[in-house]
């Protein structure tokens, strides 16, 4: 018996739960047992356009198209499909040549409609190509019109939303609304959802971590209305990184709506997002805070490492080796305390560069005792205080990227306004001289119109950075909970503090010697000079501000190249006999130690009143 293929084709998965593959597919049945061919039924493309061409490009027919010329499917194999408009509804040369194309190859291409073969054996083969030309121009132009009716009223909803008709547009919404008497309304555990997770990026949590949270809780994922397009069924496999991203990222938890387009499998924005369509279930602030947070992990690497249960290492990204600029890793890194003792919030092991312990030529082979080492930062970051007499930098930042933005929307305007001016010139007197110069200004309006974009981003980022002073007042608060029983409150609490010292450490640079210079970005500069002590504890040996000058920049960057002259080892005596460099000096002279940090301390600098608290 000869084969026979089915080919059956609908443009949207809905039309999978209808009529259509039944119809088609019975039809295709009937024709085979009427005329004794063994049917093949593995041909199918489900919500894939005839006319845009995606069922050639992504779909089955590409497939076996492609099967064709190279050969692999036999001659006077029978292609068996419902009409020429499921075959394709392309322009009539493209159709036509793919038609060609199979009937060339010794391929015989049956409608069924009219119960019509295309062979290359058909003597009348002239005669049913002008039909099946005629076939394929009105099925093109039928869905030429509808694409362009659809178009129009959609544009036309479209406008009319933007001018402040809050009509829906479309019944796919965000996850988190229901739609209620014609209007869009928060579901009570959808706001909660979008709100923890805006809370817990916020707080310094890692995308991964607030997915294997939402998935250890047995939360359900917010999945809407949205279908599978192959299978027509709604998807739900659990959180991942990617949706938790996709949704600190999104305005629409902000009630911003913006309409997209379908070309191929792809959605493209069209036109600007439109405000106020959604209701708003979290704040501007919080949005800002958890997009910052989200953008130091990309692209800094600050916070980026290993995560887990009690974020070990609280300086991942931040310490840095003083000679070849490498990040410092954990080692031998756990809990202190053996079995049946509760976790502690300082942790054994040492901070090491990463370079040196991979022998790749980095000379600076100091450990730096990781437990001493943070009991004595977090300890001198809770006396921390900034003077609130200093504007700092932050402000002249976000000035400066205002400035820039509206320079950039003017020059747009004002770009667009002279290729309307060229393009008048253009059409009064075509000219490749003039062509040219629209093509030049275009390409200047694309690239200002990418600035604007960028420089948008940028404003966003920097209103979720949170004021060094705030950052200062949410470490001093949870400090104490970072030793909690509690392995959520000790989690959390880590969390944040590793986030907030994110916000105003520039670097911790480590030397051989295991000194450390520590950076701190409070709007001006301090660098605080730290060495090891003979009894395992740090001190601070001299600390420095800049009030302005450096507008928030670090003093020092790795590599240093002459690092043995600020990387001293332990002196006794340095502090007595070198009182003209010291710029905060307690009222005996002696360094700042851990216990010290506790006791009340002046500062010999009058510009640093106040510096150090009780």
């Amino acid at each position: 018996m000869a084969k026979a293929i089915s080919y059956v084709r609908f443009s949207t998965p809905k039309q999978a739960l209808g009529d259509s593959l039944r119809r088609q597919l019975e039809q295709t049945r009937d024709y085979c047992a009427k005329h004794g061919l063994t049917l093949d039924e593995t041909l199918t493309d489900a919500g894939l356009s005839g006319y845009k061409g995606e069922h050639v490009r992504h779909g089955a027919l590409g497939r076996f198209l492609a099967a064709v010329e190279a050969g692999q499917v036999e001659r006077g194999t029978c292609l068996i499909i419902e009409h020429l408009d499921r075959f394709s509804r392309q322009n009539t040369r493209i159709a036509l040549t793919l038609l060609l194309n199979l009937i060339n190859s010794g391929i015989q291409v049956i409608t069924l409609f009219n119960e019509q073969t295309y062979s290359d054996t058909s003597a009348n083969i002239e005669h049913d190509l002008i039909g099946a030309i005629l076939y394929m121009s009105e099925a093109h132009k039928a869905s030429a019109r509808k694409a362009d009716l659809i178009t129009k009223t959609w544009e036309g909803k479209r406008q009319k939303v933007a001018s402040g008709e809050r009509k829906i547009l479309t019944s796919t919404r965000p996850a988190w609304l229901d739609v209620a008497d014609g209007k869009f309304k928060p579901n009570p555990k959808g706001r909660i959802i979008i709100r923890r997770i805006f809370e817990e990026v916020a707080s310094g949590l890692s995308t991964y971590q607030v997915c294997q949270r939402l998935n250890d809780g047995k939360v359900p994922p917010l999945t809407g209305n949205k279908m599978d397009r192959e299978t027509g069924k709604s998807k739900s496999n659990g959180w991942n990184n990617a949706r938790i991203s996709e949704i600190i990222r999104s305005d629409a938890p902000l009630g911003w709506f913006q309409p997209h387009k379908r070309d191929g499998k792809t959605r493209v924005k069209v036109g600007d997002p439109i405000p106020d369509y959604y209701p708003q279930v979290i704040t501007q602030d919080l949005a800002d805070r958890a997009r910052y947070q989200l953008s130091q992990r990309k692209f800094s690497g600050v916070g980026s490492g290993a995560v887990g249960e009690t974020v070990t290492n609280l300086f991942t990204g931040l310490a840095k080796c003083a000679i070849c600029g490498s990040n410092m890793y954990m080692y031998n890194h756990g809990t202190i305390g053996g079995h049946g003792k509760r976790p502690r919030a300082f942790h054994s092991g040492h901070l090491r560069c990463s370079n040196n312990a991979r022998q790749m030529g980095c000379e600076n082979a100091g450990k730096i005792a990781y437990g001493a080492f943070e009991q004595f930062v977090v300890a001198m970051m809770g006396d921390l205080s900034i003077p609130h007499n200093d504007v700092g930098h932050m402000d002249n930042v976000m000035q400066d990227l205002v400035e820039r933005h509206a320079d950039a929307k003017a020059s747009v305007v004002k770009t667009s306004d002279a290729i309307k001016t060229w393009m008048g010139a253009y059409e009064d007197k075509p000219s490749p001289v003039v062509l040219a110069r629209i093509e030049e200004l275009d390409a200047q309006r694309i690239k200002l119109t990418d600035d604007v974009a960028e420089l948008d981003k940028a404003i966003k980022t920097e209103k979720g950075k949170s004021k060094p002073d705030d950052a200062l007042a949410a470490i001093r608060a949870i400090i104490s909970q970072m030793d909690s029983t509690n392995p959520e409150t000790r989690l959390m609490a880590r969390t944040r503090v590793s986030a907030g010292m994110k916000r105003i450490v520039s670097n911790f640079l480590c030397f051989p010697n295991r000194s450390v210079i520590a950076q701190y970005n409070l709007g001006w500069v301090l660098t605080t000079f730290m060495w090891l002590q003979p009894d395992g504890e740090y001190g601070a040996y001299l600390n420095t501000w800049d009030f302005g000058e450096w507008k928030g920049k670090p003093y020092f960057t790795a590599p240093v190249a002459d690092w043995k002259t600020w990387a001293k080892d332990y002196d006794p005596d340095y502090i007595t006999n070198n009182t003209s460099e010291i710029i905060l000096e307690a009222t005996d002279g002696e360094p700042y130690t851990m216990e010290r940090l506790k006791r009340k301390a002046r500062t010999a600098s009058e510009g640093a009143a106040g510096f150090l608290r009780e």
